[in-house]
């Protein structure tokens, strides 16, 4: 597993460092965070089809703080839970402070005959807007992943719009033991995450 989860992060720092990410000039000053979510959304969009190129789908997160400087981290193979994981991401938010972000994972669609359908959500969240994406997955017999778009929304904020948005809003209380064991899981994370300046 460990191995794996080192291919994965080569083959997400590569697509990173080369196409992968658009270097995305459309963030400026002249943007408000408003659209922020759907520029994160449509650039992990893109981040993912690319890496599917190569037959890699991680579980990811990007935040971006008010003075555009975004990380990206590869949060597959992380020793957490799933509600860990969201209180993590709640607690790097206010650590780094992001004013947006999109978060990425694997899901199962269940369909009316009960066979479940691969898929890639991707949440976007900022002060004003949260944007959601579906992506189908088809896997190709040449290890090639490719994605279907199948469903996309954007609403205003509200608490109640999903476990996944508004994590930078958040005032959930973190327990102190989880409080402990993010620090020390970003101080070791944070060298390997991949940062850029907007």
């Amino acid at each position: 597993m460990k191995r794996r989860n080192f291919l994965i992060l080569g083959v997400v720092l590569a697509t990173f460092n080369g196409a992968g990410m658009a270097d995305n000039s459309r963030f400026s000053s002249e943007h408000s965070t408003t659209e922020l979510a759907r520029l994160l959304v449509d650039e992990f969009t893109d981040w993912h089809r690319n890496l599917g190129e190569k037959g890699v789908i991680p579980l990811a997160f990007t935040g971006v703080t008010a003075t555009g400087r975004q990380a990206v981290l590869v949060l597959t193979g992380l020793p957490l839970d799933r509600i860990q994981r969201r209180q993590f991401l709640i607690w790097l938010c206010r650590k780094e402070e992001f004013v947006g972000y999109a978060y990425s994972t694997e899901v199962g669609i269940a369909g009316q005959d009960g066979a479940i359908t691969e898929a890639l959500d991707i949440y976007g969240s900022s002060a004003r807007l949260d944007v959601t994406k579906t992506l189908l997955i088809r896997r190709g017999s040449d290890g090639r992943i490719s994605f279907l778009d199948d469903h996309e929304a954007a609403l205003p904020p509200k608490s109640d719009n999903g476990p996944f948005f508004g994590l930078q809003r958040s005032a959930e209380v973190i327990p102190t033991r989880n409080e402990d064991l993010f620090t020390n899981l970003w101080q070791e994370q944070k060298q390997k995450a991949m940062w850029r300046q907007r």
